[in-house]
């Protein structure tokens, strides 16, 4: 039995030997591998499947550009890329296609409380939260949102809605 001592060494075997599931093509193996010999190799790690993610949102796009749900996917995945533009891109197609997607509406206004748009940000926190009274993560976001401009009396409100809905941040 080969006994492995470095552990970013093993650990790298182990993703591999998993990712093999994946199908991945010897470029994509290229580019992990180059990857893996970064200093910060759990993000590396994170960005490639976040990458490979984004492949198989594409994919699933091109198949069913109606597919509201791919796109909130691949616009979830930008904004964990802080890709925040493409994400609002994509939270408006999915929010085109399904106007009741309380999820995208929080996911957009997350992107948008990102880029420091505010006030962009609360409304759609409004619509999601409107959709679904009890999406305790919108309040929080809200709450987040109104802290940054300074209404404290707002913030705390929201915060408090979300903790009796279960917020546990």
């Amino acid at each position: 039995m080969l006994k492995i001592k470095n552990k970013k060494l093993l650990y790298a075997i182990m993703i591999i030997t998993n990712l093999i599931s994946f199908n991945l093509t010897t470029d994509d193996i290229d580019r992990l591998l180059e990857k893996l010999s970064l200093k910060n190799f759990k993000e590396s790690i994170e960005q490639y499947s976040n990458e490979y993610d984004l492949k198989n949102f594409d994919r699933a796009i091109q198949i069913n550009p109606n597919n509201d749900v791919a796109y909130y996917n691949r616009g979830f995945t930008y904004n964990k890329l802080k890709r925040y533009e493409d994400a609002i891109k994509d939270f408006d197609k999915a929010i085109l296609l399904n106007s009741n997607y309380d999820a995208a509406y929080n996911e957009r206004g997350i992107s948008y409380k990102k880029l420091k748009q505010y006030h962009r940000a609360i409304k759609d926190f409004d619509v999601a939260i409107a959709l679904n009274p009890n999406h305790a993560d919108a309040y929080n976001n809200r709450g987040l949102c109104y802290q940054q401009l300074g209404d404290e009396a707002k913030a705390q409100a929201d915060f408090n809605k979300a903790e009796q809905l279960g917020y546990d941040g």
